[in-house]
């Protein structure tokens, strides 16, 4: 889809992302720096941050992989060597500042795996990753497509030092869980008696005093109609609606809704709509940021951006209308 603008870039992995995912990564990443505390014998603290583009590759770092048998799928975890160092030292009773290193000896390399081992033990105590994952380590070390990147700020006593996990879209999806419905979005209806067919002319030529003759329904009952197709039949008094027949069973309640992305709105007149044809040009008053509006129906829901997810366009989310 060609745009008069640059998109943004978003890795599919990112574009999985929910604030719950975010929160229960919070938690993970808090009870595996527990579990690394035992071992290392010093206060440590993992903080991650997720980037919203590609995950390029990186040169000289250590690499564990991650099997997801609950996907299935595979994770990678990559570490700065010159932190695998320093902690080792602080484990061997040193000061944890020892002299940069670019690679690790087979020795490290090995406490590099206890370490992630120990990490992983803590992260799989939190029962949703280990329900939703079951991660375990592998030996495999190929780059999930579409990762998303999580940057980590690792600090175990003094040593500092950076590590990046690759999680495939698969997991991050798992690890959104369930849909939160507690506060439901309200649908838009709308309540119908009957259909009047006229042609452009017919429509064109109305004006104020004209009356239509509507066609009513076949069994003479009005209709509320929602997004997804469901409908409920019954009559209107005084009173309001009342339902005499539904088709809204609890199985429609996993029914897909269609939202509409709306780049412009623009008011056109009936007598032009008339003459378009192939090779017209509408005049578009364009957001230069990519904003959007999402509509379901003619409601409003939220408003978000236009992003590129590798190749694809996508809309980032920024507000979540509550008007009415």
């Amino acid at each position: 889809m060609a745009l008069p603008f640059v998109l943004p870039a978003v890795s599919r992995g990112h574009a999985e992302l929910t604030s719950a995912a975010r929160r229960l990564g919070a938690e993970v990443a808090e009870a595996a720096a527990a579990s690394l505390s035992a071992l290392v014998g010093a206060e440590v603290s993992v903080a991650g941050r997720a980037v919203p583009g590609r995950a390029w590759p990186r040169p000289a770092v250590a690499r564990i992989a991650l099997d997801l048998p609950a996907l299935p799928g595979t994770a990678i975890l990559e570490v700065e060597p010159a932190l695998v160092v320093r902690v080792v030292d602080r484990m061997a009773g040193g000061d944890g500042a020892p002299a940069p290193a670019a690679s690790l000896t087979p020795v490290e390399v090995t406490a590099l795996e206890l370490l992630a081992l120990a990490a992983l033990d803590g992260a799989c105590g939190v029962a949703e990753l280990e329900e939703r994952l079951s991660p375990r380590l592998a030996r495999a070390d190929a780059e999930p497509a579409g990762a998303l990147a999580v940057e980590l700020e690792v600090t175990a006593g003094p040593a500092r030092g950076r590590a990046r996990l690759l999680l495939p879209p698969a997991a991050v999806r798992a690890l959104r869980g369930p849909a939160e419905l507690d506060r439901q979005l309200p649908m838009p209806g709308s309540v119908r008696r009957g259909r009047a067919a006229l042609t452009a002319a017919e429509l064109d030529a109305l004006e104020p005093g004209d009356v239509l003759v509507v066609d009513p329904p076949a069994d003479g009952r009005d209709a509320l109609v929602l997004p997804g197709g469901l409908r409920a039949l019954g009559r209107i008094d005084g009173e309001g609606f009342h339902v005499e027949e539904t088709e809204m069973a609890e199985r429609h309640a996993q029914l897909p809704v269609t939202l509409e992305v709306e780049l412009a709105r623009v008011d056109v007149p009936l007598a032009e709509v008339a003459r378009l044809e192939p090779g017209s040009v509408l005049a578009l008053n364009l957001d230069r940021r990519g904003l959007v509006t999402l509509r379901l129906g003619e409601r409003a829901i939220a408003r978000g951006e236009l992003v590129d997810v590798e190749g694809a366009v996508g809309v980032r989310i920024l507000s979540l209308e509550v008007a009415p």
